[in-house]
């Protein structure tokens, strides 16, 4: 009897240790992250082994899943265009783009759109909590409760959360399942959210992709935000605009239409562009890369030329 009591309480200590730790460890963070990447697996391999160079990759998170066509822009510059756009890569944008640069060669051209340079996220994974676990990932909190709704998960075995999109070979969403509606979409509240430090993180990212011989072009997705705010945002753009030009990447930056006040332009969220709008973006990504005069990567252009590839 004592062996069984004894037995009992080792376990009803392991589970309440387990339960404790599973409370304070972001699994569902990790876990979902881990899940975007994969989905982005075989568009990854497919990149990495085509032998058209050079190639132009989409890299950002879920607006640059809804928001940007691989297949448009292939169509309209003749380069191989890759959408490795992954949900969640906000909470976790710096390891997520170290896994993409395992995929840029020499003059390809990287289209990067990073959220968190229009408003920047608190609770934000430290680097590496994605591919391996550290102690410095416990001070993931999104939320002031532990994550108890995450115990849930971990006992029922359910981690990752569908997004309810299906994509194509090239990555592009070609199916879009939303419980939202357009109506019910709460506008981006204006704090100052384009922040100081937007031009430093745009500057870190440029220099990482140029060392690896890249053309970076940085696209900044629509936004919806609130009419009565519309000109505080209009300003701040300026503003983020000009300290982005001052590192020699005007030409390189694509913010137009970053301001809208249409909730028609969006599909479930404040950065979620629908249909509409993510042909509008493409298009706007498309005319800075072929425009005569302000393409930020006219030598890889050239090269596509040169090569017999349709311009």
């Amino acid at each position: 009897m004592h062996g069984f009591k004894r037995l009992t309480i080792v376990a009803l200590s392991l589970w309440a240790s387990g339960a404790l730790v599973s409370a304070a460890v972001p699994w569902d963070a990790v876990e979902a992250g881990r899940a975007s990447i994969e989905t982005i697996q075989p568009v990854g391999d497919l990149a990495k082994r085509t032998a058209k160079s050079p190639k132009i990759l989409l890299v950002g998170s879920s607006p640059v899943v809804l928001g940007l066509s691989a297949k448009r822009i292939e169509s309209a510059t003749g380069l191989p265009t890759f959408n490795l756009g992954v949900f969640g890569a906000l909470t976790f944008f710096p390891e997520y783009l170290e896994k993409v640069e395992a995929l840029v060669q020499p003059g390809d051209i990287v289209v990067v759109s990073n959220p968190n340079w229009i408003h920047s996220l608190d609770a934000k994974l430290p680097t590496g909590c994605i591919s391996s676990f550290r102690l410095a990932c416990l001070r993931w909190r999104p939320r002031p409760m532990p994550h108890l709704i995450e115990v849930i998960r971990v006992l029922s075995g359910r981690l990752a959360v569908d997004p309810g999109v299906v994509r194509d070979g090239a990555g592009d969403a070609v199916v879009v399942r939303s419980a939202n509606t357009a109506a019910t979409i709460p506008p981006l509240p204006f704090d100052g959210s384009i922040s100081d430090e937007a031009s430093a993180e745009v500057r870190q990212t440029v220099e990482v992709l140029r060392a690896k011989g890249a053309c970076p072009v940085i696209a900044l997705g629509p936004i919806l935000v609130d009419p009565r705010e519309r000109e505080k945002w209009l300003k701040e753009q300026s503003a983020t605009e000009a300290r982005i030009a001052k590192l020699g990447l005007a030409n390189a930056t694509i913010s137009e239409g970053l301001v809208n006040t249409d909730r028609g332009l969006f599909l479930d969220t404040y950065e979620h562009p629908a249909a509409s709008e993510r042909a509008a973006w493409t298009d706007r990504v498309i005319q800075r890369l072929v425009s005569k005069y302000q393409s930020p990567c006219a030598g890889s252009m050239a090269k596509a030329v040169v090569s017999g590839q349709p311009s």
